[in-house]
């Protein structure tokens, strides 16, 4: 379900689409701030705080449940979504995604067949529909069973962020139980867990806490939170390193609406942020500018951006040059059309900043080997292929000698495997060159067999030397694919490929 998906470009698609309709869903709650604008101020004497989550709510939503709840909502709300997609379009947009959810593990595909992927785009905004589809039925069940007076409370008093419910029951409608009856008479597949309390329960990240008639509230963190931030001395962007004091103490005033309170929080974040290495200034700035701001005003949704916003992406890396600032240096150029003029005077342009590979990724992977047979050897093999030419020129095998050194494979490899490191020998002298492909290896092949053909074509040391060399033997060369590069960019790749030229030193990599 993950950014390697076949369905991820799909799901993404199918999420920007619906989201606006899980928006719609009366219960819906964005975030921390939104949750904390509704929560009443006041109660009654004897209600009680609840609390409420679906257990395993991703991977336990039936294939025709939530495609039910799709169309509802789009019946109901077409005029919010672009008209060029059709309910139909959407229906089998999402019908795609949930029935083609593959994984690998011990050379085995696997699919789901219920459920939602849980790392998919389009799952949180999917879940949501399906739940809000369900609590149509739930204020219906509540006017029915505990009467109207319950239903319309229930209907404006029902909080939910995904699977995690919030609301204040009051005892005048009944027990509790009979409420977390008719939530778990929704779907047979579906288990609604309750907990309720007269004193205080958290929610999302904040406490929310009963004092008489009083609703106040206070940061909420789990036993396991260690609380360390990103270290100051990081390789991050210097706006977003100095962003973090910023950011947390305005969400700790945001969040803790007693004063005296705050004041105990912010200390505790000062010194967490100590830890880290921020600058004490740093730290106090942030603290002095939000120690006395009005939680009330801070949980008002900042207004967005006027006109377009186009993002420049670039990967964090403190060696590069600034191209933002040679972008927006060169933004005067587009003036001379009136056309590219009027589009960017509505146009921002903001920069954005992408973490590049920290060790974990690179040394980790979500692709499993063949742990089901441990005395599998990863080997070189011949695709067997109808028409292959790449056949006949690979050499099988799991070890290679590269300049006179043994070279041991990890993964296995034939002519139509992608992204490779590959060693290619002349078939006469024997003499070898490295080279890279992010493509099948059988269409880099192709390539040099043309240049090695067509003189013309040959640009490479390697393809005039074959052609020299083994002219007249068939095949003029041989060739091992010997390292797979997993997960890496072209970028990547290209520097792993001159690790090897440099370690193994081959002939006919030479320019001479």
């Amino acid at each position: 379900g993950g950014p390697q998906c076949n369905t991820h470009r799909l799901s993404n698609l199918m999420d920007i689409i619906l989201k606006p309709l899980a928006q719609e869903v009366k219960s819906y709650i964005r975030d921390t701030p939104h949750f904390l604008a509704q929560l009443p101020k006041n109660v009654e004497d004897d209600d009680l705080l609840v609390t409420c989550d679906v257990k395993s709510l991703y991977s336990n939503i039936p294939h025709d449940l939530g495609l039910t709840a799709v169309g509802y909502w789009y019946d109901l709300n077409s005029h919010l979504l672009p008209r060029h997609f059709s309910k139909e379009l959407i229906i089998e947009g999402v019908q795609l995604v949930l029935e083609n959810n593959t994984f690998n593990f011990a050379n085995q595909t696997f699919i789901q067949h219920k459920g939602t992927a849980m790392g998919t785009k389009l799952a949180p905004t999917y879940a949501t529909l399906v739940l809000g589809y369900l609590e149509q039925q739930m204020y219906d069940k509540t006017d029915e069973v505990l009467g109207h007076e319950a239903g319309e409370y229930v209907r404006n008093n029902w909080m939910r962020f995904l699977d995690d419910c919030f609301t204040v029951w009051k005892r005048r409608f009944g027990t509790l139980d009979n409420f977390c009856r008719i939530l778990n008479q929704l779907h047979p597949d579906l288990e609604f867990v309750m907990e309720n309390s007269t004193i205080q329960l958290p929610f999302l990240d904040v406490m929310v806490i009963k004092e008489g008639t009083s609703i106040t509230t206070d940061l909420f963190q789990k036993a396991t939170d260690t609380r360390r931030y990103l270290p100051y001395n990081s390789c991050h962007p210097g706006h977003t390193r100095k962003n973090i004091p910023y950011c947390l103490a305005r969400r700790v005033a945001m969040i803790v609406s007693d004063r005296s309170l705050r004041m105990k929080r912010l200390n505790e974040l000062k010194t967490d942020l100590l830890k880290c290495g921020y600058p004490k200034q740093l730290v106090n700035d942030s603290i002095q500018k939000f120690k006395d701001a009005d939680s009330d005003t801070l949980r008002i949704p900042r207004s967005a951006a006027q006109g377009k916003v186009l993002t420049f992406v670039k990967t964090h890396n403190p060696g590069n040059p600034n191209f933002y600032r040679t972008i927006l240096n060169s933004l005067p150029m587009l003036d001379k059309s009136p056309k590219m003029k009027e589009i960017m005077s509505k146009t921002t342009i903001i920069q954005s900043s992408r973490q590049p590979k920290n060790l974990k990724r690179l040394l980790t992977s979500s692709t499993f080997g063949d742990v089901s047979d441990p005395n599998h050897v990863p080997g070189v093999k011949k695709c067997n292929h109808r028409n292959c030419m790449v056949c006949e020129e690979i050499i099988e095998g799991n070890v290679f000698n590269i300049s006179g050194q043994k070279f041991t494979i990890k993964h296995d490899m034939n002519c139509s495997t992608s992204s490779v490191i590959y060693c290619l020998q002349c078939n006469k002298c024997k003499e070898q060159y490295i080279g890279q492909t992010g493509g099948p290896l059988q269409r880099r092949l192709a390539l040099h067999r043309n240049h090695i053909n067509q003189e013309r074509n040959r640009v490479l040391p390697v393809s005039h030397h074959i052609a020299r060399c083994a002219n007249g033997l068939k095949p003029p060369f041989r060739v091992f694919p010997f390292y797979k590069a997993i997960n890496m960019s072209d970028h990547e790749r290209e520097i792993k490929e001159q690790f090897f030229i440099d370690k193994y030193k081959p002939k006919l990599n030479s320019s001479n």
